[in-house]
This record gives C-alpha cells, sequence and structure tokens, in this order.
C-alpha cells in the first residue's frame, strides 16, 4: 500500500510540474494568446483566453507571424503534425473574426485554412486591406 502511496505522489507532482512550468503566452489583442511550450516554438499557436485561466485553442501549431486589425487577426501558419518538423513548403492563412464578448466558442467564424489566392480574395471581399503588418514569431 505504501508503494502505491509513493506512486501517486510522484504521478501528482510531476503533472503539477508539467502544467506549471513551460508554457510561454504573448498577448496579440484582447482575449487572444500565442501559446507554446518553453522548449519548442514549434509548438506555437493561436489560443483564446477565458475567464477562468484557460485556454482554447483556436489554430494549431504551427503559427509563425500574426497580424490584427480592430475586427480581425490574421494567422500565418506552417502545419504540423507532432512529432515532425513544421512543414515550411506550405503555408496556411487564417481569418479569425476578433470576438469583443467572452465565448465558449471563438473559433466558429474562423476563415481557413487558405491558400494565398483564396486569402487575398477573402481579404478583398472583407476589406481587409494592407494596413495589417505582421509579426514574425519563429
Amino acid at each position: 500500500m505504501k508503494k502505491f502511496t509513493k506512486k501517486i505522489i510522484l504521478v501528482s507532482l510531476f503533472f503539477a510540474f508539467i502544467t506549471c512550468k513551460g508554457l510561454n503566452e504573448y498577448k496579440v489583442i484582447g482575449s487572444y494568446y500565442l501559446i507554446d511550450m518553453d522548449y519548442d516554438q514549434k509548438s506555437r499557436s493561436l489560443s483564446y483566453k477565458l475567464a477562468d485561466g484557460n485556454y482554447l485553442g483556436i489554430i494549431d501549431e504551427t503559427v509563425f507571424a500574426v497580424g490584427y486589425n480592430e475586427n480581425y487577426i490574421i494567422v500565418k501558419q506552417h502545419p504540423r503534425k507532432f512529432p515532425e518538423f513544421p512543414n515550411r513548403r506550405v503555408t496556411n492563412y487564417f481569418i479569425v473574426p476578433i470576438t469583443k464578448r467572452s465565448t465558449y466558442s471563438p473559433e466558429t467564424e474562423i476563415l481557413g485554412p487558405l491558400n494565398l489566392q483564396e486569402f487575398s480574395s477573402k481579404c478583398n471581399e472583407l476589406n481587409i486591406g494592407k494596413e495589417v503588418k505582421f509579426t514574425e514569431w519563429i
């Protein structure tokens, strides 16, 4: 019985350590954050921070550039299937409408993944001009 109790304590400490260490957050705008693990920027994703401090993933890894205006966040992503490296030969584009109110489903109106031609067409349709400047993260 004592061995079982020691194992439970060790496993609990291990999970506490993992969940408390190594998570980096970078605020984009409002409740939108880029999240990655301390040791692996290839895991960077766009998430929505809830009032309770938890995150909802919106755009999976690997997000490498982000820009925004008052209505939209524009995301550039190299797709990645763990444990492989991001596929830098492919760039997906996403248009994320900025939700100004707290929600548990911020991903419902996201446009993407889009290729460059589809992205340009949607930007014209939504009047997203060249005023959106990107910040490269990788």
